[in-house]
């Protein structure tokens, strides 16, 4: 492929005169291209004419232009996983069972058992489910997260007028507890635990759990998805 070459004009020595100034542009070797799907294709023009293609990925490309150092900061002890896709950043945390102190608006605020929990954001769009485990397990069954204002369907968080951070590494706590921390209202509370308690209100059986003075959640009582964590996670994020 021969370069072109285009002609510059500039102003040398003087307003009355003008210099012509021949450029010789560069010479493309090679382009990336971003196909349907996510696929990335490298394009390479040969000496002989011709062009050649080959798969690259995202890491691949991610490499071979990051030229500059990478700190992650320092990170919340919670968080397991994230990283980046064609919706934007993601990131993962897992909450382990403890006592919370939740705001249910109509019902009052009271300190109340949780199982563990994980909370998954997707830009601004953020899921929490439940798991009966105490510590993360990724092929462990995905549970309902006992809660109101969280989708039965896919765990997706009703924040009202509250706008969660996009989700990332660093601000990743800070939405937790924007969320942890909002009132609890009646919306989305039914069917969220076996039981005439946690089918009609979940917020009536975490505040019965609470006068009983129960330290841990009954994980027993918790509503199954019938997949696990690492299946339920990877159609969030879409892996």
């Amino acid at each position: 492929m021969e370069p072109s070459r285009q002609t510059l004009t500039t102003l040398s020595q003087g307003p009355s005169r003008h210099q012509a100034i021949a450029l010789t542009a560069p010479q493309v070797l090679a382009e990336i291209l971003i196909c349907d799907g996510g696929v990335f294709l490298y394009k390479r023009f040969e000496k002989t004419g011709g062009t050649t293609y080959k798969s690259v990925s995202p890491q691949t490309l991610q490499q071979a232009f990051s030229q500059h150092p990478v700190d992650s900061g320092w990170l919340s002890v919670n968080l397991i996983r994230h990283g980046h896709n064609l919706q934007g950043n993601w990131a993962i945390s897992f909450i382990p069972p403890a006592q919370h102190s939740l705001n249910c608006h109509d019902l009052g605020a009271f300190t109340a058992p949780l199982p563990g929990l994980i909370f998954i954001g997707v830009e601004r769009q953020y899921h929490v489910i439940a798991t009966q485990e105490s510590c993360f397990n990724p092929t462990a069954e995905a549970f309902l997260a006992p809660l109101s204002n969280v989708n039965s369907r896919d765990g997706q968080i009703c924040w009202g007028d509250n706008t969660p951070p996009i989700a990332d590494p660093q601000t990743l706590l800070q939405a937790w507890r924007l969320f942890i921390h909002s009132p609890f209202t009646h919306d989305w509370s039914h069917a969220k635990a076996t039981g005439k308690q946690g089918r009609n209100d979940i917020r009536v059986k975490l505040k019965a759990l609470s006068v009983d003075h129960r330290k841990r959640y009954p994980t027993q009582h918790l509503v199954g998805f019938g997949q696990s964590v690492e299946v339920f996670v990877s159609s969030l994020i879409q892996l």
